[in-house]
């Protein structure tokens, strides 16, 4: 029983036509990333500030000697 597998039309597919220079279109790198990085700083000031006030309020640990 021979093989019997799809191929291309006769004549061959047909070319894609794209261009090699696209225009930029959209906003630059550093657009993106000064907001985001702006909005992360932002939303990490109230977390720092309440680990530095919980560590305030944690009671000191006495460390113990078992040399003796």
């Amino acid at each position: 029983m021979p093989i019997l597998q799809d191929g291309p039309s006769p004549g061959g597919i047909a070319s894609i036509r794209f261009a090699l220079h696209t225009p930029n279109k959209g906003p630059s790198a550093m657009a993106i990333i000064l907001p985001v990085f702006g909005a992360f700083s932002y939303g990490m000031c109230p977390i720092d500030k309440g680990n530095k006030n919980r560590r305030a309020l944690a009671p000191t640990s006495t460390v113990i000697d078992e040399t003796t």
